[in-house]
């Protein structure tokens, strides 16, 4: 409970994944990737979300 309450409360976008696969997205990480509700992304391909991203928020990414 302590680590699930650290990652939603965390700035940084995080996501978890299994096989390539998205498990769970923390608040920030929907922010980034300009998505509402985790349903959308929950299940899908972690590469389909780098479609999506602005150059910008991914050179913040790169640079940090």
């Amino acid at each position: 409970k302590k680590i699930r309450r650290l990652i939603n409360t965390s700035n940084d976008g995080i996501v978890t994944i299994s096989g390539y696969f998205i498990k769970k997205v923390n608040k920030s990480a929907l922010d980034i990737f300009e998505v509402k509700d985790i349903s959308k992304i929950k299940g899908k391909n972690i590469f389909s979300l780098f479609n999506n991203i602005k150059k910008e928020e991914l050179d913040k990414v790169i640079e940090s």
